[in-house]
């Protein structure tokens, strides 16, 4: 999971809010590889990324939600992929 926020030029419509929270999915074979991969893609998309946490394999997809089972089968297509889940923003940073 990784919080992100908004960042001068981005380009992903957050409607009202100032960041979000957002799974993503890709092949990486430790979190220094994950947070380069994933962090090259939401600075492509104009994003700040703030803190990652929850980085690691996915070792029971039977604990998955749909969303992040079908997040993970279409990483595992190409170890070039990083795939992005559903933004739950949030409306401010606190101070």
């Amino acid at each position: 999971m990784l919080e992100v926020s908004i960042g001068p030029n981005c380009t992903i419509d957050f409607i009202d809010g100032a960041g979000a929270f957002v799974w993503f999915a890709t092949q990486a074979d430790c979190e220094d590889t994950f947070i380069k991969k994933v962090g090259e893609v939401v600075k492509s998309y104009g994003l700040v990324l703030i803190e990652s946490s929850h980085v690691g394999p996915v070792e029971d997809a039977l604990e998955l939600s749909e969303e992040h089972f079908d997040m993970v089968t279409r990483a595992e297509q190409n170890p070039d992929y990083c795939i992005y889940g559903t933004f739950d923003t949030f409306p401010f940073h606190e101070a």
